[in-house]
């Protein structure tokens, strides 16, 4: 008995010990002398959205010609959407402004350089990249439109649903990486309206700019033809930029037979996400969880809000 205490005791100081390593902190952390290098991309390319510009973009001469589809009085914005290689550096949502740098304030910029010496990127911690970095980002993405429901469904399995419903935003959102997301028609112009971002464990795109949980974006999805979807929003955070900004991006038409959706059962099961979603096993089950949750990462048989 008394060597089986004292093994227990020493197995609780071993943990007492050793448990700052394995906070989530300290995963979170690195040494400041010892900043992360990106992994090495096959020719030369730097990041996953390099790669993906290389491997899924295409040349505008190929695109199919014609106006945009339309369903129920607005432009159809479904469609897997590829990016362009005219929008450089990949990643970055300063791509368009000077040097490629944000308009940061002095606390902007030191939340910038912590990023930089002493956070890994979240996404390769398999963290939800969340907006505007998913916006941003060259990796492909597909949008199903429904009556009542858009799905943005994105790599590493990912998505989020918005309803344009004509719902509100709640009163008390749960912070989340996609933020408390609402929709709406303005036109021909598809508004996403979003609050309530997490602030930690996230970064605004690739190139670690920071934002706070007071981030506020406003997307403006348009499809001017049959082949190209575009998107723009201000991006402004209270503290760290000291105006609003536009960023953008834009999509091109590609092959659906490589889409996320493209075999039925998916196409079932995004069908049902979109149109009924109370068909779609949930977790947990709570109506007011289930309410508040539209973000959710798949897993084998069943889907989890995050």
């Amino acid at each position: 008995m008394k060597i089986f205490l004292n093994a227990i005791i020493a197995a609780i100081a071993a943990m007492l010990v050793l448990s700052p390593l394995f906070t989530s902190s300290t995963l979170w952390s690195q040494s400041p002398a010892q900043p992360l290098a990106s992994p090495p991309k096959a020719g030369g390319l730097k990041s996953d959205s390099e790669l993906a510009l290389s491997k899924f973009s295409r040349n505008e001469a190929d695109l199919p010609k014609g106006p945009s589809p339309r369903i129920e009085g607005h432009p159809d914005l479904s469609g897997y959407w590829l990016p362009s290689r005219k929008d450089k550096p990949v990643g970055n949502i300063g791509k368009d402004l000077p040097g490629f740098k944000l308009p940061l304030t002095p606390a902007g910029q030191t939340a910038l350089k912590y990023n930089f010496e002493h956070t890994i990127d979240p996404e390769s911690l398999c963290i939800v990249g969340g907006i505007p970095r998913h916006d941003a980002s060259a990796l492909p993405f597909q949008l199903l439109q429904g009556s009542k429901q858009a799905a943005f469904l994105y790599w590493y399995t990912t998505y989020r649903l918005v309803p344009f419903d004509g719902r509100k935003h709640d009163d008390d959102p749960d912070p989340s990486f996609f933020g408390d997301e609402i929709g709406n028609w303005e036109g021909d112009t598809f508004v996403v309206d979003s609050i309530a971002f997490k602030d930690a464990r996230t970064w605004a795109d690739e190139n670690a700019n920071p934002h706070s949980d007071q981030l506020h974006t406003i997307e403006r999805w348009t499809r001017p033809d049959a082949a190209t979807c575009t998107w723009n929003s201000p991006f402004w955070t209270p503290g760290s930029t000291p105006n609003p900004f536009i960023i953008s991006g834009r999509g091109f038409w590609g092959d659906l037979t490589r889409s996320f959706a493209s075999t039925p059962a998916r196409k079932i099961t995004w069908m049902r996400l979109i149109f009924n979603p109370a068909l779609v096993p949930l977790v947990p089950t709570a109506s007011a969880a289930t309410k508040r949750s539209r973000h959710y990462h798949l897993l084998p048989r069943r889907i989890i809000p995050l």
